[in-house]
Formats: structure tokens, sequence, C-alpha cells
């Protein structure tokens, strides 16, 4: 078994939320993606003398757990890996993982607050971000998500669980409209080509939508056609923004060097419980509304009866756990690096007549040198690579009351809780969302209690 060699083996375990573990001629092959019980046939990237990496290209037999799925991707898409396991049985095994990961690190906590499963496992998705290109050289332009291990193949999502009969139906619409026009799709070796990414997005509470179509300057693009066929379709939803976005950018970042309004505003609104909240073309928002309360609700009954003069809100994103929270505090002060993020979280606190918090833009491990305020409590909502130590240990000086840590990665929230209850905190409560169903990802809370340095 050499590098490049592509083997059948069976999957015997999982490793991690996204990695699983089989054996070839007794040697252990790591993969990511896949499901304990399939044999695939996957390709080896990297070989040691005893171990070895591979890519997951196929799947010749399912589990015997798995069910039939209407999306018939699913295995060569990159999205959701876990959407042929019964709902009940992802939810155990993300439990199981996030509470054996705890016990594995020696991490304690006093209470156990539970598992929320989402209130809803299909079409839950608010925002979706397609890629335009061809399924194979040759076919005409579509749109739809990459196909796994390949940057230029793409797969239709016309059947993807995920989303709504809504946004299938602007997705066939807008592919139909492409291909009648002959739109060329941009073509990421040549760097030539016209369309790039549509932009979905949807206010579950609103029943507002947004359609935002990437495109660049290389080739005209008919605006008001495009337009009226979106106003022309049979919605259960209103579309309340179209917008062209201008990314002539070599990068597949999405770079918007010119954002035009074809119709409506340049925004739409989403509700979360008695708050609304303003989304911009690439603002911040939870990707499964309905889940985003369960979410927003735990970090809530967390701090509840917990009030406080000042709290910070560290990487908050466009500031809806700091508004969340701004009951619980005199002053709020929330600090995010990306500044339209800014923009949207101060927009959303006037819309709110919140008038208790603030908000700087500018990396967290310099700004909390230049805030005079000391925290009584502190959120921490971070990437997911977790926090950098050098702010990390700041934030452990303020000796704050109080930590609310908000993980979607609970690999590296593991080994930040490692440096806190190091540093004098204690784990009072522990609660996990399960904000993507069918796929590897989920969301930790913790709330920490300062008890006091381990050096006083």
């Amino acid at each position: 078994m050499n590098k490049n060699d592509i083997v059948q083996l069976k999957i015997e375990k999982f490793k991690t939320l996204n990695r699983t573990l089989g054996y070839c001629e007794n040697i252990p092959v790591f993969l990511k993606g896949g499901m304990p019980g399939q044999v695939v046939e996957a390709e080896i990237k990297r070989k040691r003398s005893n171990v070895c990496e591979a890519d997951l290209i196929n799947v010749v037999a399912p589990a015997d757990y798995e069910r039939v799925t209407s999306c018939a991707s699913h295995n060569i898409c990159n999205g959701c890996s876990y959407l042929s396991m019964p709902y009940e049985m992802q939810i155990k095994f993300k439990e199981d993982y996030i509470l054996n990961l705890f016990k594995e690190n020696n991490i304690q906590y006093k209470n156990y607050l539970g598992f929320l499963s989402s209130p809803e496992i299909y079409a839950y998705r608010n925002k979706m971000e397609f890629a335009f290109g061809n399924s194979q050289k040759g076919q005409p332009v579509t749109a739809g998500l990459h196909v796994k291990n390949n940057i230029y193949d793409i797969i239709s999502a016309e059947s993807c669980e995920l989303i709504d009969d809504d946004f299938q139906t602007i997705l066939t619409g807008i592919i139909k409209h492409c291909r009648d026009k002959n739109y060329t799709y941009y073509y990421r070796r040549s760097h030539k080509g016209l369309l790039r990414h549509l932009i979905l997005r949807k206010g579950v509470y609103t029943s507002q939508i947004m359609v935002n179509i990437v495109i660049t300057s290389q080739e005209s693009f008919d605006e008001q056609s495009f337009t009226d066929m979106l106003l022309s379709l049979k919605l259960d939803k209103k579309i309340a923004s179209v917008i062209c976005t201008i990314n002539d950018s070599v990068s597949d970042f999405i770079h918007a060097e010119d954002i035009r309004v074809l119709y409506g505003v340049d925004y739409i609104e989403e509700k979360c419980f008695d708050k609304t909240f303003i989304i911009s073309p690439f603002s911040f928002y939870q990707t499964n509304s309905k889940a985003a309360e369960a979410l927003y609700g735990v970090c809530i009954d967390m701090l509840k009866d917990k009030h406080c003069d000042v709290l910070f809100d560290l990487y908050c994103g466009t500031g809806t756990i700091a508004q969340m929270l701004a009951g619980s505090a005199k002053k709020v002060i929330g600090v995010e690096i990306i500044e339209e993020a800014v923009q949207s979280a101060r927009q959303n606190a006037k819309l709110n007549d919140i008038n208790n918090c603030s908000f700087i833009c500018g990396d967290v491990l310099k700004v909390i040198d230049e805030i005079q305020q000391k925290p009584n409590i502190v959120v921490l909502d971070p990437p997911r690579s977790g926090i950098h130590p050098k702010a990390l240990a700041k934030i452990a000086d303020y000796n704050s009351q109080h930590i609310l840590y908000v993980s979607c990665n609970p690999t590296t929230l593991i080994k930040d809780l490692q440096y806190l209850t190091e540093h004098g905190y204690k784990i009072d409560k522990l609660a996990a969302v399960d904000m993507f169903p069918h796929t590897p990802h989920v969301e930790v809370c913790c709330l920490l209690q300062y008890m006091g340095s381990l050096h006083e």
C-alpha cells in the first residue's frame, strides 16, 4: 500500500466528528468523512510506517443502519455527511463525543444541562452559497455545490434536503435563465468567465428573501431580465432584495468590489425572540434560525439572575448575543474584527432600542488592552480556531465573575478550557445545541465561574 493507491476498506469507528478510522492490510487508515459500518474506496494521500491518511472517494456499501435519502449527491457532496444516519443516532453520537472529550481531558463540570436537538432537521438553512460551474467538462453551466475533494466540478443541489422549496425554485429558475442567456461561468484556471457565486438568504420569521448573484465585469449581464425572472417565480415567501455583486478578484473568496441593488433594499430582516436583526449581503447570521433561538435561550438561561455592571462580548459578530444579554448588564461592550459586522451590530442595537451596547472594530488581542473598564462577565464566541493564547491569557487575567464560552469546535474549546481551569475557573454549566443537523458540527456552551487564583 503506497501513496495514491486506491484501496477498499470498512470503516470501524469515528475518531472525531468528521474523521473516521478503518484498516487496510492491518494498517490504520484515517479518513475525512464516512461513517462506521460503511465499505468505502479511498485514495491514500499520506503514508507513514504504521499509519495512513486517505481521501474517501466512494461508498461501496452502506452501513446497515443508513436510511435512503432523496438527495442523489450526498455521498459525493462536501455538505451533510451524516444525512443517511438516523437523526436520533446523530444526536447520541455528538453528545457522546462531547462528553467523552471532556472526560478524556479531565475537564470537570458541575451541571450538565443536556443536548438540545434542532427544532427542524430538514430545509432548515436560511442561507446557501452556491458556485457556478459545470458537472463535467462540456456540460452546460449550472449552480450547486463542490464535489468532495474536487474544487472544479459542481454537483446539483436541486434535491438538497437542507433547503426549502423556495430556494429550490429560485436555484432552478436561475440555472435555466443563465443557460437561456448563454452566460459563461468563471473558470478558476483561466480566470475568465462571468458567473461566480449565488447566495440565497431568507428570514424564517419575516418571510423575506435575498438573492445575491456574484459575477465578474468581464461580460455583459442583463440585470433587468434577471430581476424580472426572479419576480415572476411562484414562491411562498417574498423576494425583498435582489443584489448583484461584482468580484474581479482572482481569489475564490468573495471580494465585493461593487454591490448593486437590482430590486428592493440591500438587506433583509430576521426575528429572534422579541428582537429584529438586519442581515446585509455578507453579514453573519446563524444559518439555522430556530436552532439559533435554542442556542441563545441556553445563553440567557445560563446567565439568568447574574446581573452585572460590565459585560464584554468578544468575537461578537453582528452583536446578536450581546443584545440578547443586554438586560443582564448596565453596559455591554462588543469587540469584532470585521467592520461590516460591527456596523450591523450598531444598526441592530439602534433598531431594537438597546442603548447600553457599544461595539468596537478590532482584533480582540489588541482591543482589550485599550478598554478601560473591567468586565464582570465575559462572553466568548470565537471562530473555529479558538482563542489566540495571548488573548486568552489577558481574558483570564480579568478574573471576571463568569465567562460564558460558546464554541463551534469542541476540540479548540477543550484546549481553551484547560487553560482557564488552570487559572482559577471552574465549569458550572455545560450544554450543547445541534445547530447543523446531518453535519459533523455542533455548538457547545459552557458557563465558567471564577473561584480565585490558584497561586493566591
